[in-house]
């Protein structure tokens, strides 16, 4: 009896053992293998997005409808070495249009479009370099850049939609008039700048390839503007400016106007 139980006992704990150790080992064929690479990313699944990517970045379908768009408007310049054919007539109607769009002349012109009033001015988008929009010729900024553009430059029209309109108070303010042309040492001389320079240092802005008809330079390749077109000592209130009689080193004197011969 007691044999038979000992054996009984035996053959139950053989069985449990290997149960557990055959169920515990498992086979090939149920066991998947592990791979420690990293699975590839696929081509058609979009990386989650940084901020400073979502800022910069444009998505959706038309996120590439900008691509290529101001870069190809600054390559439409007109070809340096084109004639510039313009008359009297073109000169007149651009300094007319010139004059509608400031105070006096020599103040900043107006904006004669509506603008952002709710963020930074992108001013400089068009204005930076020049650009021709069709028809419309956005003209190159004619002095270095300033971060405040509509501390000088006011909108035309109320920007506030619906605002009643407010009479101008009465002033006697006369502005200046337009200086004119740049008179000449000789006929065939280059003419000197009728204007201030000040503000004005870059005179591509207006004799430039995208300047008013009747204004634009023969002759814009040239940099050096001021090496043959003389400013008027006047005009720039230089300090010797008004005096009738001043001797230069060499012996001459300011010409009319205040300009150096």
């Amino acid at each position: 009896m007691d044999r038979t139980v000992h054996v009984g006992i035996a053959v139950a704990l053989f069985t449990t053992a290997a149960g557990f150790f055959g169920g515990i080992r498992g086979t090939a064929a149920d066991t998947a293998s592990i791979s420690t690479h990293a699975r590839p990313v696929a081509s058609t699944v979009a990386s989650a997005r940084s901020y400073a990517d979502a800022r910069a970045r444009r998505y959706g379908p038309n996120a590439g409808m900008y691509d290529g768009v101001f870069e190809k408007m600054a390559e439409d310049h007109a070809d340096l070495n084109a004639p510039v054919n313009q008359t009297d007539e073109d000169r007149a109607a651009t300094l007319a249009k010139r004059a509608s769009r400031r105070a006096f002349d020599g103040a900043p012109p107006t904006i004669p479009h509506r603008i952002g009033q709710q963020g930074p001015l992108d001013c400089v988008a068009c204005h930076g370099t020049g650009l021709k929009i069709g028809a419309l010729v956005a003209p190159k900024m004619s002095h270095q850049q300033f971060s405040s553009c509509t501390q000088c430059h006011a909108t035309k029209d109320d920007p506030r939609p619906g605002a009643p309109a407010v009479a101008k108070p009465d002033n006697e303010f006369a502005g200046l008039k337009a200086w004119g042309r740049g008179s000449r040492a000789w006929d065939g001389a280059p003419p000197t700048i009728p204007h201030p320079t000040a503000m004005r240092g870059d005179c591509t802005s207006c004799h430039g390839w995208f300047g008013g008809q009747g204004l634009k330079t023969p002759h814009p390749w040239r940099q050096s503007c001021t090496q043959c077109h003389v400013p008027d000592a006047m005009n720039d209130q230089h300090p010797a400016a008004g005096l009738s009689a001043v001797s230069l080193e060499s012996g001459q004197n300011l010409g009319p106007g205040g300009a150096l011969p």
